[in-house]
């Protein structure tokens, strides 16, 4: 038979035997009961007394025994376990207890040779059944103690298996937990990249109607009112005024296309794409945007990725100078910190603003903070500490600490 039939038959199998080897008490008579009713027979006989009813007894004892649950748990196991038997029993035959059966029978022959008043026969025969009674007991006991060790053996692996088994479900739950988690996160997180991607075409819209739509009417009522124009200064000076028009709103349209477009941080790094976007937004607003960046500046730890994400919180907070703050400076700080991670400071001498109560993103939302929501999303992806320090006509100042240990 194969070891994994094998097991699954002796579990179940010594399961049960070792249960009621253990209650075996509550069960009847034991061989030790037996081997004491037969005692008590003997000296009966000896002090010759009646003993016709005590041997019926004595009989029906053994008979009641091998009728037991735990006796008739040893006769239906299966030959194989033959080998799982200690040496004492391994060669009797598994289907009884030969030894108990012939006491029995010679208990029979015992009476018959009382009643006819053969003494010497009776005490061949009382001798017979003692040995056979303290062979038998000391065969049962051999058994009933291995069945019984192995019994709590398979007990322990039972509980050993159940606990490893809810164990398993346990980590299995937790996982599967977590994986929905991420799932809502995800699907979250997937919500609020299209509500980004609408603003920012709605953003882009606005823009694009409220600079260059309106430059191109202007531009072409100009260059109707030239065809129209008779007079030849008039028309030179239309034709000049179409000319940087024009020129204006290439630069309009280069500034919308330097803000969608990414630097390339593959091939340059984030100081110079800074000082590209301070200079810019000097040029485009009016507003003083200095840059200040130490010539020993350490950006190893952050890839192109990284670098573009802190591209974009600085460009998002000067965005917002522009529409809001109503300052006229706007100073850009970048260094290490003491950690050799990364420091970003972007202030404003604007008018102040009172910083929501809280950097979640569902409070950022609620309130209207869609930028700020940006900023702090982007912060804890490179798993930095974003702070806003701002006070009612006091300006702004953010601050994004990265640390490089974390990255």
């Amino acid at each position: 038979m194969k070891p994994g039939k094998r097991l699954f038959t002796l579990f179940p199998l010594l399961l049960l035997i070792g249960v009621h080897s253990a209650n075996a008490q509550n069960q009847g008579d034991t061989i030790q009961d037996i081997i004491e009713q037969w005692t008590a027979i003997e000296n009966r006989f000896i002090n010759r007394e009646n003993i016709t009813a005590d041997v019926d007894a004595f009989y029906n004892a053994i008979q009641t025994f091998l009728n037991t649950n735990i006796y008739r748990m040893y006769r239906l196991a299966p030959f194989h376990l033959k080998e799982q038997w200690p040496p004492v029993v391994r060669n009797q035959p598994l289907n009884e207890l030969p030894e108990l059966s012939a006491a029995a029978g010679l208990a029979l022959d015992f009476s018959q040779a009382v009643s006819h008043n053969e003494r010497e026969e009776a005490l061949r025969i009382a001798a017979a059944v003692s040995d056979n009674l303290i062979r038998s007991l000391k065969q049962y006991g051999k058994l009933d103690q291995f069945v019984k060790t192995a019994y709590y053996r398979l007990l322990t692996v039972f509980i050993v298996f159940l606990a490893v088994t809810a164990f398993i479900m346990w980590f299995l739950y937790t996982m599967l937990t977590r994986s929905l988690r991420k799932e809502a996160e995800g699907s979250e997180y997937s919500r609020t990249i299209l509500l980004a991607q609408e603003q920012e075409r709605g953003r882009i819209a606005r823009e694009l109607h409220d600079t260059v739509a309106q430059d191109l009417w202007r531009l072409l009522f100009r260059t109707d009112l030239i065809s129209k124009s008779e007079n030849t200064v008039e028309r030179n000076r239309l034709c000049a005024e179409v000319y940087n028009s024009q020129n204006e709103i290439m630069i309009r349209v280069r500034d919308i296309c330097d803000n969608l477009i990414p630097p390339d941080f593959q091939y340059s790094r984030l100081d110079g794409a800074l000082y590209n976007l301070c200079h810019k937004f000097k040029q485009r607003t009016g507003i003083d945007c200095s840059l200040t960046i130490p010539g020993n500046l350490q950006l190893g730890f952050l890839n192109s990725d990284m670098q573009l994400q802190c591209f974009r919180i600085v460009q998002e907070c000067l965005s917002n100078i522009e529409k809001h703050s109503q300052a006229t400076s706007a100073p850009v700080v970048i260094r290490n910190n003491t950690k050799s991670g990364l420091l970003i400071i972007v202030s404003d001498n604007g008018k102040g603003f009172i910083p929501p109560g809280g950097d979640s993103g569902q409070k950022l939302k609620e309130q209207g903070h869609y930028g700020l929501r940006s900023i702090y999303e982007r912060a804890a992806s490179l798993n930095g500490t974003l702070t806003i320090d701002s006070e009612m006509g006091e300006g702004t100042t953010i601050t994004l600490s990265i640390p490089a240990v974390t990255l």
